[in-house]
């Protein structure tokens, strides 16, 4: 079980669109975030449950309905909205190979108790583990599964028991979760920050933004009710390269 035991802050101005509100972003050296200047996935972001799988498709849901999104014509895909059970309250998706939508989780994030489950398709989702606590976020990718319950992040891995791999008060103030597979790198988000997790150190990226993530094509998203920014390949400012 592995104590948060150093925090790193070398914060810096960084070009960012989102210092035209009255918080000022700041990030690390070098590091840029761009705002997306969408109109249809900005509208989107306004509504509550919004969720971006890649560059062309997103999700947005609302009770116990899913819509999902074109974001290249900038439609609604389909005439019905995808129904889900009222124990899914916030979902998230993990890139796995052969899963429908990617691999669509869901969780409460809610009451005494909470599970996971995982879309199996035709509207069915099936139940891989409870807790005690509420879930509050989830993430992973290439068969390992990251789920933050209570101050723990815990992986659960096929065929092996589930483990805590970090525990900290500070993670109780947590929204949201993306990965990194190249780089083994975690990104936690709070409502204002956002930081970077790897073996055991959490270091701050951002402060002034925070909200939902999402990691695709290699760059860091985050968005909120005032839009929806990118960060290019953040990683390579946080893993630090051996020499020959």
């Amino acid at each position: 079980m592995t104590k948060l035991f150093c925090i790193i802050i070398f914060l810096v101005g960084v070009t960012s669109h989102a210092t035209e509100s009255a918080v000022t972003v700041k990030g690390i050296e070098g590091l840029s975030i761009e705002k997306i200047n969408d109109t249809y996935l900005t509208e989107l972001a306004t509504k509550p449950g919004l969720l971006i799988i890649d560059t062309a498709t997103a999700l947005t849901y609302q009770g116990s309905k899913i819509q999902i999104h074109d974001l290249k014509s900038s439609r609604i895909v389909g005439k019905r909205a995808f129904k889900t059970p009222e124990s899914c309250q916030h979902f998230v998706t993990i890139q796995e190979p052969g899963r429908a939508l990617r691999g669509l989780y869901c969780f409460r994030g809610k009451g005494k108790r909470d599970s996971l489950q995982l879309y199996l398709g035709k509207g069915k989702f099936s139940t891989l583990l409870k807790t005690p606590n509420p879930i509050t976020a989830v993430t992973g990718g290439l068969h390992r599964l990251f789920f933050l319950s209570g101050d723990a992040i815990y992986l659960l891995r096929e065929g092996e028991k589930i483990k805590p791999v970090f525990v900290s008060s500070f993670l109780t103030g947590i929204k949201s979760m993306a990965f990194d597979t190249e780089s083994d790198l975690l990104f936690l988000a709070t409502q204002n920050e956002v930081y970077s997790l790897r073996a055991g150190t959490l270091d701050l990226l951002v402060q002034g933004l925070g909200g939902s993530l999402a990691w695709i094509n290699s760059d860091l998203y985050i968005y909120n009710s005032a839009g929806v920014y990118r960060l290019p390949s953040p990683s390579k400012y946080l893993v630090v390269k051996k020499e020959p």
